[in-house]
């Protein structure tokens, strides 16, 4: 266990090979433009009255169908429609199920009730007179949930895996605020941070997910992987040479010019329009050679594992016990300074929390860049040396009223050494430290 970690990041060990420029079919199948229906049905999924959208070709016959994975950031049956528009055109039936929120938060996520709920879909889409083969469509998270899902059914047709992250939540978080910030240009010392905090237990059991790992090597089927080329968030080009070692099946792997973590690109952020032919072609052909194919991907780092830090509880408790023992060693059997004691540890006390809050408007302000892509190197750069400042002032209060305090009452005592744990902690946590830029 790493107590006072710092991330260094291992560059990939081998770049995957674009073998065309070309992502459309090798050899497309015919273009139909079909008239769609929609419709709303409710389906018991894992023992859950779900309410999903059916988007189909209305036509005589039966159409492949995908059954939709939310991503984290999707939840209603209406998230897919761009999609499931141009898919049912095309031909192509798709289910997307509202995702059961009861069973879903930021701490706990149970992805096999998940898996679970999107089989039984399939399952029930076999039964419609209007379906053939069925597959799976997974985004983002949803490809972590996707995976399981397919591979634990025998009739899955394929797996469609789009801007997957495929190593562990936990490694994907890391890599996300690894690239984020080195994009926006911030010191090494928030990286530390990140690292720390993604490698942090917490408590109570929150975050159990944060390790599971999807069994690649289990998917028999076709795969095809999708990423935008300008995703920060995902190891868009170590992810696709995994799944293409593991998997056992065919893995075609696509990438997008420009486009972000939800294929879209520009201002009106539109999907892609390339993408969604792509994976129409792909779905009523699935048996295509598999192949990489587009432009070339951008991935600064690996995404490794992650150092496991101190226990929440036991970072306070080390904090607070160091900081006691300091001050139990100064303030026995020494002769007190001269002075006031009362300004500077109302100093002290004023700059921690202001040093506490100024770190954490900090590090909002520089999430808000990094995540909306922008960058402004003055208020990064000046933000961290004010928190340096800040942070000098403070300590050094603090140290001048524990060099004057003659008899330290309890409340004193309870006063100054929580100021110094919370302290302590704030420059563990990023509010001050090495200044250099990540590489």
């Amino acid at each position: 266990m790493h107590y006072w970690p710092r991330w260094h990041p291992e560059p990939l060990p081998q770049r995957i090979v674009v073998e065309s420029p070309r992502t459309e079919a090798l050899q497309p199948p015919a273009r139909a433009d079909h008239p769609v229906r929609r419709e709303l049905v409710r389906v018991e999924l894992d023992g859950v009255s779900t309410v999903v959208a059916v988007i189909r070709p209305d036509g005589p016959g039966a159409a492949p169908a995908l059954v939709f994975g939310h991503g984290a950031g999707t939840g209603n049956h209406t998230a897919f429609d761009e999609h499931a528009a141009v898919l049912a055109a095309r031909g192509i039936g798709c289910l997307v199920p509202d995702k059961d929120l009861a069973r879903y938060s930021a701490t706990q996520r149970d992805y096999g009730h998940m898996a679970r709920q999107y089989r039984d879909l399939a399952d029930w889409a076999r039964t419609q007179p209007w379906a053939g083969q069925v597959g799976y469509y997974g985004e983002s998270e949803g490809a972590w949930v996707m995976v399981p899902a397919a591979a634990d059914d025998a009739a899955a047709a394929c797996l469609v895996l789009v801007s997957a992250p495929v190593v562990t939540p936990r490694e994907q978080g890391l890599y996300a605020v690894g690239t984020y910030l080195t994009e926006v240009g911030a010191p090494a010392s928030l990286m530390d941070a990140g690292l720390r905090a993604v490698g942090t237990p917490m408590p109570f059991g929150t975050f159990p997910y944060a390790d599971f790992r999807a069994d690649h090597g289990a998917l028999r089927l076709p795969v095809l992987m999708a990423y935008g080329t300008a995703d920060l968030s995902m190891p868009v080009d170590q992810g696709a040479q995994q799944v293409r070692a593991e998997a056992a099946g065919p893995v075609t792997v696509l990438y997008y010019g420009e486009a972000n973590h939800g294929l879209r690109t520009g201002e009106d952020q539109h999907l892609v329009p390339e993408f969604l032919r792509d994976v129409a072609d792909w779905v009523l052909d699935p048996s295509v050679a598999p192949r990489v194919a587009g432009a070339t991907p951008r991935q600064p780092f690996l995404a490794g594992p992650v150092p496991k830090t101190p226990r929440v509880q036991v970072q306070a408790a080390l904090a607070m016990a160091g900081v006691t023992g300091v001050a139990a060693a100064v303030l026995r059997g020494r002769r007190p300074r001269p002075g006031n004691a009362s300004v500077p540890y109302a100093i002290g006390l004023v700059g921690t929390v202001a040093t506490v809050a100024a770190h954490a408007a900090y590090v909002v302000q520089v999430a808000k860049l990094a995540t909306s892509y922008r960058k402004n190197p003055k208020l990064v750069r000046r933000g961290h040396r004010g928190l340096q400042a800040l942070s000098l002032v403070t300590g050094g209060a603090l140290g001048v009223a524990a060099a004057r305090t003659r008899q330290p009452t309890w409340r004193g005592a309870v006063g100054g050494i929580g100021a110094g744990v919370l302290f302590l902690l704030a420059g563990y946590w990023g509010a001050f430290g090495r200044e250099d830029r990540l590489s």
